[in-house]
């Protein structure tokens, strides 16, 4: 498999308990792992109960690729 530059942006802030994503696409599969993984770190540093709230700018838009990996 061809591996591309990441395409898209994202952070991720941990406001009391709450998980705040804000992310501006389109997006490829490289950015979707490169999210999966900092995702991975931030929830083990809350504790439960705790919540997230996503806020897409412009493009939501998804390669299929990248669209299947967010389904993992």
């Amino acid at each position: 498999m061809q591996s591309f530059a990441p395409h898209g942006e994202y952070r991720i802030v941990n406001e009391k308990n709450m998980l705040l994503v804000e992310a501006k696409g389109p997006f490829n599969s490289e950015i979707v792992a490169n999210y999966a993984a900092d995702m991975e770190l931030a929830v083990q540093q809350v504790v439960a109960p705790w919540v997230q709230l996503i806020i897409l700018h412009q493009e939501a838009l998804f390669t299929p690729d990248a669209e299947r990996q967010m389904y993992r």
